[in-house]
């Protein structure tokens, strides 16, 4: 008899579940949240505009998810090319290998990472 695992991730449910099939449970996915972007998010649009002024040295990056929600609000008001120009001149710093995976996915190769464990 397969024992029956339950897991709550959100964002990455598919990848758990194939885990725990390969390990020989059986996976019950029930995503505990659900991530939704605030597109009108103010704090995310000044932080837009001072990046765009060149008002920021350096962002510091905790998690993936995140990235990607503030390229994808950051994307309502300026064009990829404004948005590469202005984090090309910025300190990228990914605290983490999510993080780091997602700002090289858009384009992002010159980034400081920190050493394991990022989360300690």
């Amino acid at each position: 008899m397969r024992l029956r695992i339950v897991s709550f991730e959100s964002r990455r449910n598919h990848e758990m579940a194939t885990l725990i099939e390969k390990s020989g449970g059986q996976a019950l996915v029930a995503p505990s949240l659900q991530e939704v972007p605030l597109r009108d998010n103010h704090e995310a649009l000044l932080f837009g505009q001072k990046l765009i002024a060149g008002g920021i040295d350096g962002v510091v990056f905790t998690t993936g998810a995140g990235v990607d929600v503030l390229f994808d609000i950051l994307a309502t008001r300026y064009s990829q090319e404004q948005l590469s120009d202005a984090f090309s001149k910025t300190i990228l710093v990914a605290r983490g290998p999510k993080p780091l995976a997602v700002l090289r996915a858009r384009g992002f190769q010159k980034n400081l990472a920190v050493d394991e464990p990022a989360t300690g």
